[in-house]
């Protein structure tokens, strides 16, 4: 694995840290060492369903180990991983990251960028798969907010125009 592979992987499972739900799963398992599901359940105020998708994210980002032991899975933290990610950071501040910077411009020249190329980067990019979000299954249509404004207001005034014709119809009798 290339370094720029494995700093890849290291921010796609920083990214499933990011939400807040499954860093404390995360907490609660660092502090309890093992646990199974329906110990995990009880800290939280979730279904099983919504608890089992942040595991299932969690352990396909290799931050989760889960070992069935008859009909229950216990959880616990990948170390290995885990501190891997924590060496990542601690490179950031801990001043070991050698990098190279030079005061002079480079002087070689840059080519041209080609028609095609010119053309990608005018493309829009592709959109971030991001595991963490469930797709929907069924396309919902939102309604135009103005269009029911305008639905609305018409009502009134009709109701208002009913209203009137009545009491004109009163006031004739």
């Amino acid at each position: 694995m290339t370094a720029e592979e494995r700093d890849e992987d290291q921010l796609r499972k920083l990214s499933m840290l990011a939400e807040p739900m499954r860093m404390r799963i995360l907490r609660l398992l660092a502090a309890n060492g093992s646990l199974r599901a329906k110990d995990i359940l009880e800290e939280f105020s979730v279904t099983q369903p919504t608890l089992s998708h942040h595991m299932n994210i969690l352990i396909d980002a290799d931050l989760v180990r889960a070992q069935k032991d008859g009909r229950c899975i216990w959880y616990s933290i990948n170390d290995p991983t885990v501190r891997s990610l924590a060496d990542m950071l601690g490179e950031l501040t801990d001043g070991s990251l050698a990098v190279s910077v030079t005061s002079e411009p480079s002087k070689t020249k840059k080519k041209a960028p080609s028609a095609a190329q010119k053309k990608a980067s005018k493309a829009k990019p592709a959109l971030k798969v991001d595991p963490s979000v469930p797709k929907p299954k069924t396309v919902v249509e939102v309604p135009d907010i103005e269009e029911l404004k305008k639905k609305k207001d018409k009502k009134k005034k009709n109701d208002k125009k009913k209203k009137d014709k009545e009491k004109d119809k009163k006031k004739k009798k």
